[in-house]
């Protein structure tokens, strides 16, 4: 497994490269004609995507997560839920 700095790193790294990316498809597009639309739809992928491998990766640096603590909260709010559609 990499060390902290060095994962730090590759992602900065690959937050820098995505940026470039990006900014380099938008103007290329611009060149292209007037269609916001189209373009908005084309940038939107990698910025879902590289959204998704943010989530992912916050997610897996915090395996410590307590399990009890999310179950609690998991039925505290499945209550919540019945009492205000009980009540609907």
């Amino acid at each position: 497994m990499r060390s902290r700095p060095a994962r730090r790193l590759w992602l900065a790294v690959a937050l820098v490269a995505g940026t470039a990316g990006l900014f380099w498809l938008t103007s290329w597009l611009l060149g292209k004609g007037n269609d916001g639309a189209g373009i908005a739809n084309v940038l939107a992928l990698p910025v879902a995507v590289l959204g998704s491998v943010a989530a992912f990766v916050a997610l897996r640096s915090h395996p410590e997560a307590d399990e009890a603590k999310l179950k609690a909260r998991v039925s505290t709010l499945l209550d919540q839920v019945v009492t205000a559609e009980a009540s609907a």
